[in-house]
C-alpha cells in the first residue's frame, strides 16, 4: 500500500483552515491541535493529524508551516495553495491525470487503488485529492454565525409538529403599545407565532394579547382544545 497519500476528512480540512486563518501558530504540534480544532481533544487523534498535515505539506516535521499552507489559508490564493499542496504531497502521475479537470470521486479512487490502497482506503484518501483539485473553499463556521448569532428555533414542545422544528420566530417587540392598533409590529409578531403553531393560540400568551389578536385579525384560531375562540 502507498503509505505517503494523505487523507483528511473535509470536517477536519476545514477546521485546520479556519485556525489558521484566524491565527499563525509558530508551531503546530498536538497541542495546538487538541487546543484548536474541535473533535480532536484526544492525544492519539491529535497526533493522527498533525501526521496526516505533515504529508500534505502544510507543515514541515518540525512543526513550523510551509509556504504552501500560507498560500492556502488565505483565499486570496487559495487555489495556488492548493496547486501547490497537492504537487509536493501526491505522484507527480496523478495530479497530472487529473490536470485541468474537476475530476468526480470514482476515477480518483480507482486511480488511488492501483497504486495499491484498498478500497475503503482509497474511498477515505479521496475526500482530500478531491477537495483540492476542484479548489473546493470550505467552512466550519455555521452559516449566518457572523451576525449576531443563530436565531431563536421554534421548539418542537410548543405544540409546533417536528417539521416546524427549527424555523425561527420573530423577536417581540421590545416595548409593545398599550393599545396595539391593526398592523402594528405587535400583531404581525402574534399573527406569525399563531401561524408557526399551526393555527393554534400558543399557550403562553397574556389575555390582553389574546383579546388584542382576536379583536385585529380577521381569522378564526382554535385554542388548545380546538374551541374556536
Amino acid at each position: 500500500m502507498d503509505a505517503t497519500i494523505p487523507h483528511m476528512t473535509e470536517a477536519a480540512y476545514s477546521r485546520v483552515r479556519d485556525a489558521l486563518r484566524n491565527s499563525l501558530p509558530p508551531k503546530v504540534d498536538r497541542t495546538w491541535v487538541m487546543a484548536k480544532i474541535a473533535g480532536y481533544a484526544k492525544e492519539s487523534s491529535a497526533r493522527s493529524l498533525v501526521g496526516q498535515m505533515v504529508k500534505l505539506g502544510l507543515i514541515d516535521r518540525s512543526g513550523s508551516l510551509t509556504e504552501a499552507a500560507r498560500l492556502w489559508r488565505l483565499e486570496d490564493s487559495y487555489e495556488a495553495g492548493c496547486e501547490m499542496l497537492m504537487r509536493q504531497a501526491y505522484p507527480a502521475d496523478i495530479v497530472n491525470a487529473f490536470s485541468g479537470t474537476s475530476p468526480s470521486r470514482e476515477p480518483v479512487i480507482q486511480v488511488f487503488m492501483s497504486r495499491g490502497l484498498g478500497e475503503n482506503t482509497a474511498r477515505n484518501a479521496s475526500v482530500l485529492f478531491l477537495l483540492l483539485a476542484n479548489r473546493k473553499r470550505t467552512s466550519s463556521k455555521p452559516a449566518g454565525s457572523s451576525n449576531g448569532g443563530p436565531r431563536r428555533a421554534v421548539s418542537a414542545q410548543s405544540g409546533a409538529g417536528p417539521e416546524e422544528a427549527g424555523r425561527s420566530l420573530p423577536d417581540p417587540p421590545s416595548e409593545p403599545s398599550t393599545e396595539a392598533p391593526p398592523q402594528t409590529i405587535v400583531l404581525r409578531y402574534l399573527l406569525e407565532r399563531s401561524r408557526l403553531a399551526e393555527l393554534r393560540v400558543p399557550g403562553d400568551l397574556t389575555d390582553r394579547e389574546r383579546r388584542c389578536l382576536f379583536r385585529h385579525l380577521e381569522i378564526d384560531l382554535l385554542d388548545e382544545e380546538g374551541v374556536t375562540a
